[in-house]
């Protein structure tokens, strides 16, 4: 058979475990169990095991290459980085608000900039802009969810999109302003939904269609998106 590779942990536990992530496939195996029926296993769980690896390969971050004329998502759209030692901070060549594929995001560095320092000013630049935008869609979800949050934050959660406390507080996560601004209402008109229903019940979800109507769509579009497809910034 064709091998797979895998990492092995013995442990006391009382049957073989298969655990596939971003690493690969890890088997944990009690220490009595023998090479050749761990291979047996392997075998046994083949399909499922191929399957769980090219959902995964699918799904990985993708791989940045930082340096002048890269691309990265922005609103849904793909930008190109430029550098330019000449500014003295970052311009965007284009509306901001309605961004298009290949606009031009230039970044006030030197055509000799480390990679580090121009993932860092990306970065900054992305966050702020991802700030002004939902601070903006805040305000014109305000009227009709008759809400507001008592504060706005940025969150940099590996696997949520969002989230509302008790207190009333909404946090983002700042890698929202990669997609689309369908996409992003949709999170929005979400949590603020949870400051007045902090469950998924019915009530809750016919407050999000209060908000934001058809967001079926939306919340369809955004199940299929995974934070791994993302640039890792």
């Amino acid at each position: 058979m064709d091998k797979i590779p895998y990492t092995l942990r013995r442990s006391n536990r009382k049957s073989i475990g298969f655990t596939i992530n971003a690493e690969g496939l890890r088997i944990t195996a009690p220490k009595w169990v023998s090479q050749e029926i761990i291979n047996q296993a392997i075998q046994e769980k083949k399909p499922w095991i191929q399957s769980k690896l090219l959902q995964w390969q699918q799904h990985a971050t993708p791989v940045l290459h930082w340096q002048d004329g890269m691309q990265l998502p922005y609103l849904g759209r793909q930008i190109i980085v430029q550098l330019d030692p000449q500014l003295a901070s970052c311009r965007y060549q284009g509306n901001y608000n309605l961004a298009q594929d290949n606009d031009i995001l230039s970044v006030n560095l030197p055509y000799t900039a480390s990679a580090q320092a121009i993932k860092t000013a990306c970065t900054h630049w992305f966050q702020g802009r991802a700030l002004a935008w939902f601070e903006t869609r805040l305000h014109h979800f305000q009227h009709s969810s008759g809400t507001k949050p008592v504060r706005l934050g940025l969150s940099r959660a590996t696997t949520r999109w969002g989230s509302c406390n008790s207190d009333g507080s909404i946090r983002l996560n700042w890698r929202l302003i990669h997609l689309c601004p369908e996409l992003i209402d949709y999170v929005i008109a979400h949590e603020l939904a949870h400051l007045k229903e902090m469950n998924h019940s019915p009530r809750f979800w016919a407050e999000v269609g209060r908000i934001l109507p058809d967001y079926q769509a939306a919340k369809a579009r955004l199940k299929q998106t995974s934070l791994r497809e993302l640039p890792l910034l």
